[in-house]
């Protein structure tokens, strides 16, 4: 459930920030073949998907969920500068677009998961 919300629209914009300040971040999705390709052989590949809040029913899931989602109340503000310098926002909408996301995240109506 998270299409139009907050949190994947600061992915989105994450993404296209970092890269137009020309330090793009690496997709996760494309670790393994990035490590094959600087040198790295055999290289193994477990996926995990971790819920962004608590969620989930399943008891460990649920606590993963509330550190996942502790965590990323730190990173959202913490790439603030990433909308201000990489897409030109004032810091008044950064932090607004901010607050937005973070408020999202404590919304367990809204069933994401992180891939690991």
């Amino acid at each position: 459930t998270l299409e139009n919300t907050a949190i994947l629209d600061w992915c989105y914009k994450a993404l296209e920030g970092s890269s137009k300040l020309g330090r793009t971040w690496a997709d996760p999705k494309q670790y393994k073949r990035i490590m094959e390709e600087v040198g790295f052989v055999d290289v193994e590949e477990r996926r995990l998907k971790w819920p962004l809040n608590t969620w989930p029913r399943d008891r460990k899931l649920k606590e993963l969920g509330m550190w996942v989602r502790e965590d990323m109340m730190e990173v959202f503000p913490a790439v603030k500068k990433v909308f201000v310098h990489g897409l030109g926002w004032s810091s008044e909408e950064a932090d607004g677009f901010v607050e937005r996301a973070r408020r999202d995240l404590m919304d367990r109506g809204i069933h994401g998961w992180i891939d690991m």
